[in-house]
């Protein structure tokens, strides 16, 4: 991902390889969907 920023910034992006992707998605989704308790007026 960070390779694929970086080509973004400068403008040259080559297509990011569909495993990456994947990868990428789960990560998201393990991460930032592991609890099913809301952060209601929690301090971030």
């Amino acid at each position: 991902m960070h390779t694929y920023d970086a080509q973004l910034t400068v403008g040259a992006p080559l297509p990011l390889p569909y495993e990456v992707a994947l990868d990428g998605v789960e990560e998201f989704l393990s991460t930032i969907c592991t609890t099913t308790v809301a952060c209601v007026g929690s301090a971030r």
